[in-house]
């Protein structure tokens, strides 16, 4: 590796691949299995869009509930392309614990991520 003919300290050296043609449709998608501690609340989360109306417990994200549901919503989070499951939310509150992807800005304009957004109300997706 020319990196380390250049003498490179090999050891700080970090390499990520993605194949997306070997990734399956459904890629590594599990549904969490549910928490017995927390609040069997359920809110619904609409689709504005598509007119399409899901279920979503507060210990499970909206896109793990769209997929659950047989909806495929565009994403390529599991394939290490942050933001792309990114959506307007029209109305309700989630609490979203995001690794990047986002801006505060984006945030600040109403924008979601739904890998990582589990709702606290009832939510209206504009998608």
């Amino acid at each position: 590796m020319m990196l380390a003919e250049l003498g490179y300290d090999m050891a700080h050296y970090h390499q990520e691949s993605f194949n997306f043609a070997a990734l399956e449709e459904d890629d590594d998608f599990e549904i969490p299995e549910s928490d017995e501690t927390v609040e069997r609340t359920v809110f619904r989360v609409e689709l504005a869009k598509s007119g399409q109306v899901l279920e979503c417990g507060p210990d499970m994200t909206i896109l793990n509930a769209a997929r659950a549901a047989g909806l495929r919503l565009p994403s390529s989070c599991a394939r290490g392309l942050r933001g792309s499951c990114k959506s307007r939310m029209v109305s309700g509150t989630v609490d979203m614990k995001h690794g990047g992807g986002i801006r505060q800005r984006e945030v600040d304009q109403g924008q979601i991520l739904l890998c990582c957004s589990r709702p606290t109300s009832d939510v209206v997706i504009d998608r």
